[in-house]
């Protein structure tokens, strides 16, 4: 069974230097249940609003980096919201009914 989550945001305005990895963690655990390659910054498209499909439920989701000393530091232009529906392990826009 899978779980759907929404991540949205704006990225910061500027010229892309290098794409980052951001990993979607469990808030309490920071276990990570997902990642998402984005650019640093971008002038020409700037909103992000992406579905991805979680294996694991949680209540409330993070998204951020870590850092070298493996601390994970949360990003504030982007977030994360899950849907507590699962959906079933079929294609993908498919709802339980």
């Amino acid at each position: 069974m899978t779980h759907e989550i929404i991540v949205s945001g704006t990225l910061p305005k500027g010229e892309t230097t290098q794409n980052l990895t951001y990993f979607i963690v469990e808030h309490d655990t920071k276990a990570i249940v997902s990642q998402v390659f984005l650019p640093n910054a971008s002038n020409r498209i700037d909103n992000v609003h992406m579905l991805l499909k979680v294996a694991r439920v949680c209540t409330s989701y993070e998204i951020g980096t870590f850092e070298a000393n493996d601390e994970f530091k949360p990003v504030q232009f982007l977030s994360v919201r899950g849907d507590l529906n699962p959906s079933p392990a079929g294609g993908p826009g498919e709802r339980p009914t």
